[in-house]
């Protein structure tokens, strides 16, 4: 009986191995997953900063486009209207010339 016990507890302690064994395994497959894991939201955040930056440059080209635009309506606005007022300067100019003449 006393042969059982070493047995007993060789076992026992081969059975704990192999259940060590067998976590060390699962963790070197989660830590294999989770690098995995790691390296696919490296990439989407890379490509989403990407996108980002086209979006960006899309949008400041826009807001360029659309300020030179401005400029440019002020800028024959302003042109018109000074044409008109040199117009209605010199239509009364006139008027002003016949009426003191007559």
């Amino acid at each position: 009986m006393i042969f059982i016990i070493p047995i007993i507890l060789g076992a026992a302690a081969i059975a704990a191995s192999a259940l060590g064994i067998g976590a060390g395994i699962a963790g070197v497959s989660d830590m294999n997953d989770a690098k995995n894991m790691g390296k696919s939201a490296q990439e989407q955040h890379e490509r989403a900063c990407n996108r980002l930056k086209n979006e960006w440059e899309c949008t400041q080209n826009l807001a360029e486009e659309y300020g030179q635009l401005q400029l440019n309506i002020k800028i024959r606005t302003i042109g018109r209207f000074v044409k008109f007022i040199e117009r209605i300067g010199q239509r009364g100019s006139l008027s002003d010339k016949q009426f003191l003449e007559g």
